[in-house]
């Protein structure tokens, strides 16, 4: 099996997964017969829909404020406009770091690709059956 039907395989898979299990039914059909019609359909949902591959940012980069930090010692006299520091503070500014985006890696064609799949099963006779 090709990479790309490995990939709308698993893709069916795991969109068909939830809570629920199904399979597909067609009376008087063998496994021999699905595994047919399953690869016919998805051959041909994948040269309709071929890998997309996409980067999504799902969470954007952006640069942490710079910090000051003082120590030491300092006073302040007066009021108003005539304030007088007198200080022997020693600061260190640590300025802001650049944190990178999170991007994601995916398939935009998966869901196409296993909803054709799907498509192409029931036109064929099958149809999906809870199975428990």
């Amino acid at each position: 099996m090709s990479p790309t039907l490995k990939i709308s395989a698993l893709a069916f898979v795991v969109l068909s997964a939830g809570c629920a299990q199904y399979r597909w039914q067609k009376a008087g059909a063998t496994d021999a017969d699905f595994n047919r019609e399953m690869y016919a359909c998805e051959t041909e949902a994948a040269r309709t829909f071929p890998p997309y591959i996409i980067q999504r940012e799902l969470k954007a980069g952006y640069t942490e404020p710079s910090t000051t930090r003082c120590s030491g010692s300092g006073s302040t006299q007066g009021s108003g406009s005539a304030v007088v520091r007198n200080t022997s503070s020693i600061c260190t500014t640590t300025p802001g770091r650049y944190v990178q985006p999170v991007i994601q890696t995916v398939d935009a064609n998966v869901t196409k690709r296993s909803d054709t799949a799907a498509s192409c099963m029931v036109a064929r006779g099958y149809r999906r059956v809870k199975t428990n």
